[in-house]
């Protein structure tokens, strides 16, 4: 698929949008492609699920931050970009690469399973902070974070107007940032 036509579906309805990443998410051929990347630069097969997943949430956010951008060339192109970005990113937070040259990764380093357990354990610390948000906090605060409006997430869960679903986001951010406040040692943990 041209990047150009999955952008225009993505802008057309959140239907479109969701075949869009259901497509992307059942790609085999990319799925190999993002996974083989991530493995030899020293991750994981855990690691390369989640920079999958964080892929397609970056490519969705991205098309719905920037509309003027001129989006042209191949999807799979674009998305393995993607990849590059996110995996570099993570490896820097963690502290394992200090720059980026031509691109790519730096081949020579060791992976370390000390880094995949922490992310491992950070997403399970943090769905079980999202599961102790009272209501439907946890739906409001994960379709705002996957890139969709204030309208789409108000039509989603049944919120009568846009405003009602900026109000729920916004008093899901209030208790969330309440709960960590509350619990500093979880709120640590996270970082």
């Amino acid at each position: 698929m041209l990047l150009a036509e999955a952008v225009q579906k993505i802008n057309i309805s959140d239907t479109e949008r969701d075949k869009v990443v259901t497509s992307i998410f059942q790609d085999s051929k990319l799925r190999s492609l993002v996974f083989g990347y991530v493995i030899k630069h020293g991750g994981s097969e855990a690691d390369a699920e989640l920079v999958f997943d964080d892929m397609i949430v970056q490519f969705v956010k991205t098309v719905f931050g920037k509309h003027n951008m001129n989006y042209t060339g191949e999807l799979n192109a674009y998305l393995m970009g993607i990849t590059h970005h996110v995996w570099y990113h993570e490896q820097k937070k963690l502290g394992k690469y200090t720059e980026l040259k031509d691109q790519h990764l730096n081949d020579d380093l060791e992976p370390s399973p000390e880094p995949i357990f922490l992310n491992a354990e950070r997403n399970e610390i943090l769905k079980v902070v999202l599961e102790k948000l009272r209501g439907n906090c946890r739906a409001v605060l994960m379709h705002w974070a996957n890139g969709f409006s204030m309208q789409e997430i108000a039509e989603k869960l049944g919120y009568q107007s846009e405003g009602m679903a900026r109000k729920k986001k916004s008093q899901c951010m209030t208790e969330l940032n309440d709960f960590l406040f509350n619990n500093p040692h979880i709120k640590d943990q996270l970082r």
